[in-house]
């Protein structure tokens, strides 16, 4: 028992990708598990997050089987997802609605900020251009077209803190995924108070942000069972998918 390693998970556009690796970066397994994207709409492009979520489980299951590694012998995970992408969940972290990901070009609310009197200040701060595949348009967008959802959430998380959040049940966003909020001070690495009031976003609803490779959390005792136990099976209750 006295080898370690490492396991790293990569939520992709269309796969997730895991990993497990010795202590000195020598690659022991890897797996990688599908799945499709939603496009009920010409420029719509979302997942239902819980599917990252059981892609993670699976692979993760398949890489320590192969390797024949026990979970006990797993030091530390990392985990890294696709960017630009908006998921409100409740104080449990589960999903209130799908994931709109970077291909997601519904919000027109884009354009409308490019017109605005902040516009400089807002690109100044994320160092990025207000355009749709970014989160800001899209958490707009949500505000504006489903207020429910916007009220009910708990915090936006983006695929990579789903993940993390599944994992360890910490609510965090990595400097690497704040970038595409354009309320992100990315030369102060904080929230910029004065971006969040001008477009209406409460401060309470985002999660804690952190540097990558900072170790946010543990995994959980659950968490562990269900991406570990080989015949784990899923019961947890599903919710609709679809927006509204």
């Amino acid at each position: 028992m006295s080898d370690r390693y490492i396991l790293t998970i990569d939520i992709g556009t269309s796969s997730t990708k895991t990993a497990l690796w010795t202590a000195a970066g020598a690659r022991v397994a890897s797996a990688a598990c599908d799945y499709a994207l939603t496009r009920s709409r010409p420029a719509w492009a979302e997942i239902d997050a819980r599917e990252w979520w059981r892609a993670a489980c699976r692979t993760t299951r398949q890489v320590l089987a192969e390797a024949h590694v026990p979970a006990q012998q797993v030091a530390g995970v990392g985990v890294d997802g696709l960017s630009w992408t908006l998921l409100p969940v409740d104080a449990g972290a589960e999903p209130l609605a799908p994931a709109l990901i970077w291909l997601d070009r519904r919000a027109d609310e884009a354009a409308a900020l490019r017109r605005g009197p902040h516009t400089e200040r807002l690109v100044e701060l994320s160092a990025n251009p207000l355009d749709p595949a970014y989160i800001t348009p899209k958490l707009l967008w949500l505000k504006a077209q489903r207020p429910d959802i916007f009220e009910a959430t708990h915090a936006f998380l983006t695929s990579s803190g789903y993940l993390t959040a599944r994992l360890t049940g910490e609510l965090t966003c990595d400097f690497t995924q704040a970038y595409g909020y354009h309320f992100f001070d990315m030369a102060a690495a904080r929230w910029d108070a004065a971006a969040l009031a001008l477009l209406g976003v409460p401060a309470g609803k985002l999660p804690r942000l952190c540097p990558p490779g900072e170790v946010v959390g543990h995994v959980t005792r659950a968490a562990a069972e269900a991406s570990c136990a080989p015949a784990r099976r899923w019961i947890r209750a599903a919710r609709p998918a679809a927006w509204a």
